[in-house]
C-alpha cells in the first residue's frame, strides 16, 4: 500500500486489509515519513494485532523515475515475501472477497487480477455515473481497476523501462497528452501482451474518494485518446452520457477537428500494444535456446569457455572489454553468455529476448557468474525503450531468423545514441557451408530442391542444431550491406568463422590459405548510426 501524507484515510482503509489477515503488509511510505501518518500507522497495527506482520518502508525518489508514485509501488513488489500480491491504494477499504482475485494469479498464465471498485455517490450526476458503470458491466467485461493482485515472476518478465519515463498524469505540466495512462494501468498493458489478465466482477473494495476519472480536464484527454484510437464518434457519444462524461465528446471532437497527431500509449516510449511473435518462431527459440546446454548441463564457466573456444574470433572482433561504461543492449540474448560478456567488463547491459525460456537462462546465468544486468521479454520489432537510449546494440544470430528485419533496425536506430554502434552477425549465404552443408546436403541430395522446396524454406529447416525453426534467411554482402546502409550512415562486414556440418557431425572447422574468412558461416556487420 503506497501511503503519502494521508493519516486520515488510513484510518479507514488500513484496518479493512487486516481484515482479510495477510501474511504480511507493506506500507510504502514517502522518505523521510509524514510523521502524523507514520504514527497512525504503527498504532492501527499494534491495536489489531498486526505489529508482527506489518513492515513500514520508507522510499525515497528515484532519479531515474519521473513519477514517484510508480517507484513507491514497484520498490514495494519487490520488498514482499511472497510472489502473490495484492495492491490496494491508500484510498480503498477492501471486501474480504478480494482474496479470490489473490488465488487466482500465478495459475493458469494468468498474470493480473482485477476487482471492481466503488465510489461514493453524491449527486444526481454520481448516481447516473454509478447507474452507468453497473449497466455497462453487464455487457462488457469490467474495466481494469487499481485494485489488483499479481504474480511477481510474471511482473517482472513484462513491465518495460517505459514505466521510468511515464509522467505524473495528474501533474499540471503534461496535461494535453493525450497518450497519458496510470502507472498501474502500464503495467497492465506489458502484463497482457505476454499473459492472461483477468477482471472480476466481483466488488473488491469502496474509494474513499472521488473518482479521477471524473474531473473535467481528465475527461477531455480521454476524449482526445478515444480520437486517437479511430473510435466512432457515435462509440464516443454513447460513452459519454451513458457515464455522465460529458467532457469526453468535447475532447473527441476537439482532437478531431484540428487534426492532431496520435500520439504514442506514453510520453517518450513506443506503443507496446503490438503483439509479440507466436506460433513456430516463438515455440521453436522456447525450446532450442542456443547455449543452454540443457541435455548437458554446464556451469557457467565452461559454457563461457565452450562458447569462445568453438567461436574463438569473437574477443578479437567484438571486442567486450571496450564497452566500460556504456549502455548495452543486447537483442536475442540466448542464455545471456554475450551479455554477461559485456557486463564482466563494466558496460551497463539490458538483455532482451522475446522467449520467456532465453530471459530466465540468463537470469539464471548471471546469478551464478554474480553479474548485475537488466533482463527484458520483448520484441526487437518494438523496442520497450525510449529514443536515444543506448551506446551500443549487439545481435548476434538473431536478426536474419526476422522477416521484418528493416521494422528491427528502424527501432535499433531509434534508440542508439548519435554516433551509436550496431554490431552483430548474419548467416553468409557465400560460405562454404552454405553451398555444402545446406544446398547440397539436404537440396541436392535430399532432392529437396527438385521436389519445389525453396532455398529460404531448407535454409530455415537446417541452419540450426534443431529442424523445425520457421525462417533463417542467409545473406550475401551485398544485400546486408544495402539493408543496412538504408538506416546507418557507415557499415562494415567481415566474414568469419570456416567451418561447415557434414553428414554425421555439426560445425567442423577448416582451413583456406588464399581466402582465409572468405568462406566463414559467420558474417560480422558493424553499423555506426
Amino acid at each position: 500500500m503506497p501511503v503519502r501524507s494521508e493519516a486520515h484515510l488510513l484510518r479507514r482503509s488500513l484496518p479493512s486489509c487486516y481484515a482479510v489477515d495477510p501474511d504480511e503488509v507493506i506500507l510504502c511510505l514517502d522518505d523521510p515519513p509524514h510523521e502524523e501518518t507514520l504514527s497512525e500507522a504503527k498504532r492501527i497495527s499494534a491495536r489489531l494485532g498486526y505489529a508482527s506482520k506489518t513492515r513500514i518502508l520508507p522510499v525515497a525518489r528515484n532519479d531515474q523515475y519521473r513519477f514517484h508514485q510508480a517507484w513507491v509501488r514497484r520498490r514495494g513488489f519487490r520488498e514482499a515475501k511472497h510472489d502473490r500480491i495484492l495492491t490496494v491504494d491508500v484510498d480503498l477499504v477492501i471486501r474480504r472477497n478480494v482474496l479470490k482475485a489473490v488465488s487466482l494469479v500465478g495459475k493458469d498464465d494468468i498474470g493480473l487480477v482485477s476487482c471492481m471498485t466503488l465510489h461514493s455517490v453524491r449527486g444526481p450526476i454520481a448516481l447516473w455515473r454509478a447507474i452507468g458503470h453497473r449497466l455497462a458491466n453487464l455487457f462488457i467485461p469490467p474495466a481494469f481497476t487499481g485494485l489488483y493482485a499479481l504474480w511477481r515472476p510474471f511482473w517482472l518478465n513484462t513491465e518495460n523501462e517505459g514505466i521510468k519515463d511515464l509522467a505524473d498524469p495528474r501533474a499540471v505540466s503534461v496535461k494535453g497528452d493525450p497518450g497519458l495512462v496510470g502507472e498501474d494501468a502500464y503495467l497492465f498493458n506489458c502484463m497482457r501482451l505476454r499473459h492472461r489478465c483477468v477482471h472480476l466482477p466481483d466488488v473488491g473494495g469502496r474509494s474513499l474518494r472521488d473518482d479521477f476519472n471524473d474531473g473535467p480536464e481528465v475527461q477531455f484527454e480521454i476524449g482526445r485518446y478515444y480520437a486517437t484510437k479511430s473510435d466512432s464518434l457515435g462509440l464516443v457519444l454513447i460513452r459519454s452520457l451513458g457515464l455522465a462524461r460529458f467532457h469526453y465528446l468535447r475532447g473527441y471532437v476537439y482532437h478531431m477537428t484540428h487534426k492532431m497527431a496520435n500520439s504514442s500509449q506514453t510520453p517518450k516510449t513506443k506503443n507496446h500494444s503490438e503483439p509479440i511473435p507466436q506460433g513456430k518462431t516463438r515455440e521453436f527459440w522456447s525450446r532450442a535456446v542456443p547455449m543452454t546446454f540443457d541435455d548437458q548441463p554446464k556451469t557457467y564457466d565452461e559454457k563461457r569457455r565452450f562458447r569462445y573456444e568453438l567461436q574463438d574470433y569473437m574477443h578479437e572482433v567484438f571486442r567486450f572489454d571496450s564497452f566500460a561504461d556504456k549502455r548495452v543492449l543486447e537483442m536475442g540474448s540466448g542464455a545471456g553468455i554475450d551479455s554477461a560478456e559485456f557486463l564482466r567488463n563494466g558496460a551497463k547491459v539490458v538483455s532482451m529476448d522475446f522467449s520467456l525460456m532465453s530471459t530466465r537462462s540468463t537470469k539464471s546465468l548471471f546469478r551464478e557468474a554474480g553479474l548485475d544486468g537488466d533482463v527484458v521479454m520483448a520484441d526487437a520489432r518494438f523496442l520497450p525503450f525510449r529514443d536515444e537510449k543506448f551506446d551500443v546494440a549487439y545481435s548476434f544470430g538473431v536478426i536474419h531468423h526476422i522477416p521484418a528485419v528493416s521494422a528491427v533496425l528502424d527501432e535499433v536506430k531509434r534508440t542508439l545514441r548519435h554516433d551509436g554502434l550496431f554490431m552483430g552477425m548474419v548467416y553468409n549465404k557465400d560460405s562454404l557451408l552454405y553451398a555444402y552443408s545446406i544446398i547440397y546436403l539436404h537440396g541436392i541430395r535430399e532432392e529437396l530442391l527438385a521436389q519445389g522446396t525453396s532455398e529460404l524454406e531448407i535454409a530455415s529447416r537446417f541452419s540450426e542444431r534443431f529442424t523445425g525453426n520457421a525462417y533463417t534467411k542467409a545473406y550475401t554482402r551485398d544485400e546486408i550491406t544495402k539493408l543496412l546502409r538504408a538506416h546507418f550512415r557507415s557499415v562494415s562486414l567481415e566474414p568469419k568463422y570456416n567451418v561447415i556440418d557434414t553428414v554425421g557431425k555439426r560445425k567442423v572447422k577448416f582451413q583456406l590459405e588464399k581466402l582465409q574468412n572468405e568462406l566463414g558461416w559467420h558474417l560480422i556487420f558493424k553499423a555506426s548510426k
